[in-house]
């Protein structure tokens, strides 16, 4: 059974929750993987696996290499191959890090593209700079018909707090101080 979509950092998977259910219910006698990494990438999950095994009687087979671990060798492999993949996914993930911040340092958006025309989220913001509530903008916003970021129709306080937070807004915000500033002073 594939977990297409899913990664082996953790177990939380639809298809391996599956396949050891009927694995612990003795409707299988092995879990066979293609290579570790495939299964898990974290050395406690894996440490686990293998003591679930033990408990319930099934087997945990590697193909690549050809791991079985009944033995102490096939074990002690694919223990030292555990941590390796584990090393792995923290080195994947330090790099998916740094590699976002040095973006974000150099002006580049990060994340999911913004979704919202700068003009409701600069309404959002004039709104709020004059002292409404963000329990009050977002009536006003869901009572003019206008959408959210996703399409609904209903705005909460909680996406306007998000709204509010987002780099178009503090972008926004800035810029207005910046100008009331000018004018107050002239």
């Amino acid at each position: 059974m594939a977990d297409e979509g899913f990664s082996a950092k953790d177990l939380n998977r639809p298809g391996l929750a599956d396949a050891l259910d009927r694995l612990d219910r003795g409707a299988a006698d092995a879990l066979v993987a293609i290579r570790l990494d495939r299964l898990s990438r974290s050395v406690a999950d894996f440490a686990g696996l293998l003591a679930r095994a033990k408990r319930k009687k099934w087997r945990l087979v590697l193909l690549s290499p050809n791991l079985d671990t009944e033995d102490a060798a096939g074990k002690f492999t694919a223990h030292v191959l555990a941590a390796a993949a584990e090393y792995e996914r923290d080195l994947i993930g330090a790099r998916t890090r740094e590699g976002m911040a040095q973006r974000r340092a150099e002006g580049i958006h990060v994340g999911r593209p913004p979704s919202l025309p700068e003009g409701v989220v600069a309404r959002i913001v004039d709104e709020r700079a004059r002292g409404a509530t963000l329990r009050r903008i977002a009536e006003r916003l869901t009572e003019d018909g206008i959408e959210t970021a996703r399409g609904g129709a209903t705005w909460s306080t909680s996406t306007i707090q998000g709204v509010l937070t987002s780099r178009t807004a503090q972008r926004l915000a800035e810029r207005n101080q910046a100008t009331n500033g000018s004018t107050s002073t002239t």
